[in-house]
């Protein structure tokens, strides 16, 4: 198991970045996409989303309101692939990215470059401190 331990990993930490890149699905109504989905079909089999929290669709770069530029979002398939809002009409399927979205909080920023120098010294002395300890420093 130890022999194969580092191609675990990698195919984990493949696997989590491919997962973390997939791209989200909402129903679009016009200017609106709502991202929620039920998990469930209506009658006809198309995808059903809650009437909550929609995202609004921004036609031109220089619009300041909330919400992800036209440019951005897709249809996931043709208009053959429609899904419906609970209370609403029927829409279109559309894959979009959460990142593009101006109305989510921006990840705030961790300047770890400016503290290598600290994290190497770190890590290095607790490195040596173990190998120490095994008695394999000469």
């Amino acid at each position: 198991m130890k022999k194969y331990f580092k191609y675990i990993v990698a195919v984990i930490l493949v696997l989590i970045s491919v997962f973390m890149a997939k791209a989200s699905t909402g129903c679009n109504l016009g200017n609106q996409i709502f991202p929620n989905a039920t998990g469930g079909v209506n009658a006809t089999g198309y995808p059903t989303y809650y009437n909550t929290s929609p995202i609004t669709i921004r036609w031109w770069d220089g619009d300041t309101n909330c919400g992800i530029l036209d440019s951005k979002i897709q249809k996931r398939s043709n208009n053959q692939d429609k899904c419906e809002v609970i209370g609403n009409n029927w829409g279109v399927v559309y894959l979009y990215e959460n990142a593009n979205n101006n109305c989510t909080t921006p990840p705030m920023n961790l300047p770890l470059d400016d503290y290598n120098w600290a994290i190497i010294l770190v890590v290095g002395i607790i490195g040596g401190f173990v190998i120490s300890r095994k008695g394999m420093l000469v």
